[in-house]
């Protein structure tokens, strides 16, 4: 078979087949039925149990196992990553494939821009106050106190609704910043479903689950609290 057509016929099983996707909540069997039996893996670094490497069609698979409530390991992180960037790259065709692969939703995270300011050009006075059919005279001094009231209540709802879009958008950052701690990926893209969580490049895709962010959570606190006691307690010998 010609190597480029071979090369082709091999992104295609990858990226369009679902069969042939790790899923989240695979096991390291199901792991191998997909991606075959030859891999490298390390132990655990960190929080996962386990960590395998394979490698298929031009793509290097990088899979991270937590361990369930019984002690099984668990693929909770799923890397892939194309071995060769000049002739091919993470398209969007090739990242739909495989977030559908894991759930089929998924949302953008990315921080909310305020709604432009409503500028509203106010009444003329001077023309409100001419004209035969003007049954109920309203004085300047009282118009220009309804529009000061007015502008005051919509500065309040607004400054309201900014506070409101700040507190959310901090919120958004931090999950932004832990995911590119997880991934190691230096990108803005990055989409979240109900239980997953996604970033690509041009070259990488990492899905990983709620599951696995709560233990990167948790591995956090205890080194906060580790580094916390480190600091209280006095230096030997003295």
């Amino acid at each position: 078979m010609n190597p480029y057509l071979r090369m082709t016929f091999l992104f295609a099983i990858l990226f369009i087949a679902p069969s042939v996707f790790a899923r989240l909540g695979d096991t390291p069997e199901q792991c191998d039925e997909r991606y075959g039996s030859k891999y490298t893996e390390i132990g655990g670094q960190g929080f996962w149990a386990a960590e395998r490497k394979y490698e298929k069609g031009g793509v290097q698979i990088t899979i991270r196992f937590l361990r369930n409530e019984s002690g099984a390991r668990i693929a909770e992180y799923i890397g892939f990553k194309l071995t060769n960037t000049t002739t091919n790259h993470m398209t969007p065709s090739k990242i739909e494939g495989l977030l559908t692969s894991v759930a089929p939703e998924w949302t953008p995270i990315t921080l909310i821009t305020p709604p432009p300011v409503n500028e509203k050009t106010l009444p003329d006075p001077n023309k409100t106050l001419n004209g035969s059919k003007i049954k109920k005279v309203i004085t300047i001094e009282q118009s220009a106190g309804l529009d000061k009231r007015k502008a005051e209540k919509e500065a309040l709802e607004r400054q309201n609704l900014l506070n409101s879009i700040a507190a959310r958008n901090s919120e958004i950052q931090q999950l932004k910043n832990k995911i590119k701690k997880i991934t190691t990926l230096s990108t803005d893209t990055a989409w979240q479903s109900q239980k997953a969580y996604a970033v690509s490049t041009t070259s990488s895709l990492v899905l990983f689950s709620a599951a696995f962010l709560n233990a990167f959570d948790h591995q956090a606190e205890i080194e906060k609290a580790r580094q916390v006691k480190e600091d209280a307690a006095p230096l030997p010998g003295f």
